[in-house]
């Protein structure tokens, strides 16, 4: 393994890393380069739905666009999700709403088990949450048992470059399941995430 020093033409370099039998540059994608630098997360929940109409939620709570205290830039929030049903659910992305009650915080998992010391600002909140308003990024998506259980995707995290989204600055998210029988359904959803923090 050979080291290179490349500038980015402001003053600023990088040091690369280059395989001398390949003569080629050694690289990352993008979104696992974040793992390793402690800046991508998860989070996640599922549940039996046991009515009609019953509700599985998440929401994200993306703070305002404010100086971090990473070199005092803004944090980008580049999301991907996915959910699954065993039954027919109806399944929706809510952006700047308004307010959702009920369900329980919970802290995402950072996906690299070293100390980074870096945690998300991501709000996360999961549960039969009640939502007040919001705006549909999608049309709602809707899953029957004909198309498989438990393995139905709204999308993937393996189509990253085309499906993530880049949270809205200062606001809520709900990404809301809701069982369209009494049957038993279980179901989930989860969503990944990493954080851009602009360097000097």
């Amino acid at each position: 393994m050979s080291l290179l020093r490349a500038s980015l033409g402001d003053g600023r370099e990088r040091t690369l890393l280059a395989d001398p039998v390949a003569n080629a540059l050694i690289t990352l994608p993008n979104n696992h380069s974040y793992i390793h630098k402690g800046q991508h997360f998860k989070a996640g929940f599922s549940d039996l739905l046991e009515d009609e109409d019953q509700k599985l939620s998440i929401a994200v709570g993306v703070p305002g666009w404010v100086p971090t205290v990473h070199e005092g830039h803004d944090t980008a929030y580049h999301m991907v999700w996915r959910f699954w049903a065993s039954g027919p659910v109806s399944f929706g992305i809510y952006e700047d709403v308004t307010s959702v009650s009920g369900g329980t915080v919970q802290a995402a998992m950072n996906n690299s088990r070293l100390d980074h010391g870096y945690t998300t600002d991501l709000v996360i909140q999961h549960g039969a949450l009640t939502r007040t308003g919001g705006t549909p990024l999608l049309p709602v998506y809707y899953h029957g048992p004909a198309q498989g259980a438990a393995s139905v995707k709204a999308q993937s995290f393996s189509s990253r470059d085309d499906d993530e989204i880049l949270l809205k600055p200062g606001s809520l998210y709900v990404f809301e399941m809701v069982s369209l029988d009494g049957i038993d359904n279980y179901a989930g959803i989860e969503l990944a995430w990493y954080e851009y923090v602009p360097e000097m």
